[in-house]
């Protein structure tokens, strides 16, 4: 009897703390998002509503490209501080999130930066991006 209730308390605080641990999990990524999006908004200058949508598509992308949504918003402010518009910052971030999926980058920003010295010493533009990463794929295909 003493074990069968042992049994059922030792399982229903498994419950409870794994419930702690997602709410605290669920916390931090709230406080990531908030950190992302704040960061995006110190360098570009939208309307609340501009802000609303892009985070709506953020959140389709980042599902779409099996990303985390913080890294997407990461992604896009990197680019927008180098004054490309919240279009073609989204955009770029959509070819770095690729790029560090294929090219196993650990640090999203480590993606962005690569892209962007690219983009810089051979002079493509944001409309080309996905070239650049269709050239690192072949790249890494034949290193491998």
């Amino acid at each position: 009897q003493n074990l069968t209730k042992f049994t059922a308390w030792f399982g229903m605080t498994t419950m409870v703390m794994r419930l702690i641990t997602q709410i605290r999990q669920m916390i931090g990524y709230v406080k990531e998002l908030d950190t992302a999006m704040v960061n995006l908004k110190k360098v570009t200058d939208e309307t609340d509503q501009v802000y609303q949508r892009f985070f709506e598509r953020a959140g389709k992308s980042a599902q779409a490209l099996h990303a985390n949504m913080a890294n997407v918003i990461t992604a896009t402010a990197d680019f927008a501080k180098l004054g490309y518009s919240i279009g073609e910052s989204e955009q770029l971030a959509k070819a770095a999130i690729v790029y560090q999926n294929v090219g196993e980058i650990s640090d999203i920003s480590e993606a962005s930066k690569s892209i962007i010295s690219t983009m810089k010493a051979f002079g493509i533009e944001a409309k080309d991006v996905m070239q650049i990463v269709d050239k690192f794929n072949k790249v890494g295909t034949f290193v491998a």
